[in-house]
């Protein structure tokens, strides 16, 4: 009680009743982040109640109850330690150097808190501080600490790095063997808290975040480009131990599939089942679809009993006739075995019935470059023709060496 009277006495003969000096220094919360290491936070002064006397030089301020208060901001990519889920606060005065907090992330509030409670950590979220130097060639520039981050999160290999506010560059490293027990002024070094899984390249497929690499919780989706279908779940999440799942693959759909009867075949004609289906531009449910040549019949899939699958119908009124389930192309060795009859006699037996024929070569775009392998001399070599254009260029691949078409008669 004797320490409360004490403190409420000198608020009142300094004539304030709150002050803060960002620049002294702050109590840590951070495990393993000790007090000397915590970053100041910079101010946002709004419209104050008497500004020319809340605003001290040299980062301090003052207050008496029931003024405005200030925003604390602290450097880009990192948070308080007290509050580690805020990049920025409002702090505003309630006497006796306390101060009532509200995140501007979460919109939390804190009461009471004291003025040296606001420091900031040195690392951004999911990186932790570490005391010491590495003795680098600083290459890349950095104007912050969160370029840094930005650099390492973009790099597979990538688990600590060190940033320089003196030199402004930072350095990226795979390990810390070569750190130095003694730390660097100005040098800061953030190591890696949570396990990083590489996103690797898919066959005819994008990705999304477009990025080498993925920390633990976070989630890369696939997407097959058009004229392919995937096979698996086109989200991942990164745990501890890699991804949760097996990553998917993307299948080339053929560019036409024939129908046949086997023998028994000829009581379905009247379904029009004997036909060539043509690989059609565009996307019918977010998948690739077939239209037939006599435009009556069509391949496409669709959702049915809360699954999807490929179907066979009419394609005015969409009455199926057939399904398979399976992902992919609704077509090849072993998925023809699967389809599965909904009309006629033979109802369920539909397998038996037909014969897939396809002419199987991913349809090229306009924009898309052409390559053709072929023997060339002792080894391989390619033939390269360009997106909109007649010029093709001969690659011998034991030689790496570029040929035009001019020069080799390639036509």
């Amino acid at each position: 009680m004797s320490q409360t009277r004490g403190s409420l006495k000198a608020s009142k003969s300094c004539g304030y009743n709150c002050f803060i000096n960002l620049n002294k220094k702050m109590t840590s919360f951070t495990e393993g982040v000790s007090q000397d290491i915590l970053l100041p936070p910079t101010s946002i002064v709004g419209d104050l109640t008497k500004p020319e006397w809340n605003v001290l030089p040299n980062g301090m301020y003052q207050f008496l109850i029931g003024q405005k208060g200030i925003d604390l901001k602290c450097p880009q990519g990192t948070t308080f330690s007290k509050f580690p889920e805020e990049s920025q606060i409002t702090v505003t005065c309630t006497g006796e150097y306390l101060f009532n907090v509200k995140g501007l992330a979460t919109g939390k509030e804190w009461k009471k808190e004291e003025n040296i409670n606001f420091g900031c950590n040195p690392c951004p979220v999911n990186y932790q501080a570490v005391v010491g130097y590495i003795p680098t060639a600083y290459g890349v520039a950095a104007t912050r600490l969160a370029d840094c981050e930005e650099l390492c999160e973009e790099q597979e290999k990538c688990q600590l790095f060190q940033y320089s506010s003196t030199s402004k560059h930072c350095s990226l490293h795979a390990d810390d063997k070569n750190l130095e027990s003694v730390s660097e002024i100005g040098h800061q070094v953030c190591k890696s808290v949570k396990h990083k899984c590489a996103i690797p390249l898919i066959s005819w497929a994008s990705r999304s975040p477009d990025q080498e690499s993925l920390r633990e919780g976070e989630t890369v989706i696939y997407k097959c480009i058009e004229s392919t279908e995937m096979v698996g779940d086109p989200s991942n999440t990164c745990t501890r131990n890699g991804f949760a799942k097996p990553l998917p693959t993307c299948i080339v759909c053929c560019n036409s599939i024939v129908l046949k009867y086997e023998l028994g075949g000829s009581q379905f004609d009247n379904l029009g089942y004997y036909d060539t289906y043509d690989l059609q531009t565009g996307l019918k449910n977010e998948h690739v679809w077939y239209k037939s040549k006599s435009e009556k019949f069509a391949f496409w899939k669709t959702t049915r009993s809360d699954r999807k699958v490929w179907v066979l119908g009419e394609l005015s009124s969409e009455k199926v006739v057939a399904q398979l389930d399976a992902d992919g192309c609704p077509y090849n060795s072993e998925t023809v075995k699967k389809w599965e009859m909904l009309e006629g006699n033979h109802r369920g037996n539909f397998a038996g019935l037909m014969q897939v024929v396809g002419n199987c070569a991913l349809k090229v775009k306009n924009n898309m470059m052409e390559i053709y392998t072929l023997p060339v001399g002792q080894g391989e070599g390619a033939i390269i023709k360009c997106p909109n254009s007649d010029e093709h260029f001969m690659v011998d691949l034991g030689s790496s060496r570029f040929a035009h078409d001019e020069d080799n008669g390639v036509g």
